[in-house]
This record gives structure tokens, sequence and C-alpha cells, in this order.
């Protein structure tokens, strides 16, 4: 674990996803208030990354932001048992055994994060999570920023979505889209939302202009309804 600013801490790992296709990954603890901890996006955690995180306060939240990100979620939990698990849509339904949990979209984490659901695609069900003190906005797969590739597969794959070498959204979420106009409606409540900086699960973390950065990662939902979907 490493320290981004005050109340928040990251480490990261390597992820196969098949061969030759690697991502790095990023876990995320962050001051809730009250002496209250988040882990959002749980990775495998040496001792070291626990006194860490502790070291900012009680773990009191275990979160899993989108569907895609479980794996660890019952580790995290089996780590910090006194913990609440916080999950997004269809999370729950993925684990391989049944754990108590509270639906992360409507459930207040602590005083200094709110939440913010992104409705409209569903077979993802992102949440992000602002971090007011220190104006981080924490994303999953909402976008990427994956300046190096590890793997012969890994840069074909992130050029055929869109993503490679560069602050963006993967195409792939559009073919998830279900609901444009509620997705717009998503994306226009959280570039609302005061931040700077963008910390992303997948690539680096963007510490000035991330809301202008996200803003044009985004701007394709944000158009006009008249612009192809797939475009």
């Amino acid at each position: 674990m490493h320290e981004i600013a005050e109340g928040l801490l990251a480490t990261t790992g390597d992820l196969r996803l098949g061969a030759g296709f690697w991502m790095p990954a990023r876990a995320t603890a962050l001051s809730c208030g009250a002496g209250a901890v988040a882990l959002v996006s749980p990775l495998p955690l040496a001792d070291a990354d626990v006194a860490a995180i502790e070291s900012l306060g009680k773990v009191a939240w275990v979160v899993a932001p989108n569907r895609m990100h479980h794996m660890h979620v019952a580790a995290a939990a089996a780590r910090f048992p006194e913990a609440k698990l916080a999950l997004a849509d269809g999370v729950a339904d993925k684990l391989r055994e049944p754990l108590a949990s509270v639906p992360l979209a409507s459930t207040p984490l602590g005083s200094e994060v709110t939440s913010f659901a992104i409705h409209g695609a569903p077979a993802m069900s992102e949440v992000a999570i602002l971090h007011a003190p220190s104006r981080t906005l924490v994303v999953t797969d909402l976008v990427f920023n994956l300046r190096a590739t590890r793997g012969f597969l890994t840069p074909l794959i992130l050029t055929l979505v869109g993503a490679r070498g560069r602050f963006a959204q993967s195409r792939a979420v559009r073919f998830m889209v279900k609901d444009r106009a509620a997705l717009a409606r998503s994306f226009d409540a959280l570039l609302d939302a005061h931040f700077d900086r963008v910390v992303m699960a997948h690539g680096e973390i963007v510490e000035r202009g991330g809301k202008d950065a996200l803003a044009g990662a985004l701007g394709w939902a944000r158009a006009s309804a008249a612009v192809p979907l797939l475009t």
C-alpha cells in the first residue's frame, strides 16, 4: 500500500485474464469519516498492506463496485471480519458462497464519501466513489488509463476496444448499454461532483485535470441521441 493523498491509499497487482492477456489492477483504501475505512475493489493483501490500511482507521466496509470485481471479496471479508460488505448490483450472485451484504448504491459509507451509481449498463453495474477530502474520484472499469502493458495479446485487445495508451472508456461498455439516456444522466451527475484526481482500477492515476479527462472519455454517451451508439 502506498499513499496517494491524505486518507487515501492504494496497492496494485496483475490479473491474468487469459493466455497472453494481463491487466494491472488496483485496490484502494479510503477514509470514510469517524475513523472508518472502506476497502474498494480488494486484491490479495500482504500483512504490510493490512497494517497500512489499518493505520487509516478501522476497516468498516469491503466494497465491490461493479459486477466484474468480485474475485477477492470473500477473502477480504474474511481478513476483516467486522467489516460490512457493500456490493454493486449483481455481485452477490457471483460469489461462491452467500455472504451478508448491503447494496452499495443506496448505502451511505460515511461523511467523507459519496457513491454515484452508473445506471443504464446493468451488465457492469458500476458505482463510482467520491472521496471528498482529497477531491478524488475512484472508479473501476468506467475508464482505463493503460500506458504500459504486459502480455502479447494485451496491446491488441486494448487497441480493439479503443483503450490502449490513453485515458479512455472501453468500447466494450457500449455493448453493455441498455438505456443510453439513463447512462447519460448518470454521467452528468458524476461530472457535477467536485473532484480533480481520478483513481481507476486499471491504469495510471490522473492526479490533475481528471474531471476534464473524464468528461472527454464519457462524451459519446452525453452527446445527442441522434449519434449512433457504436460510433
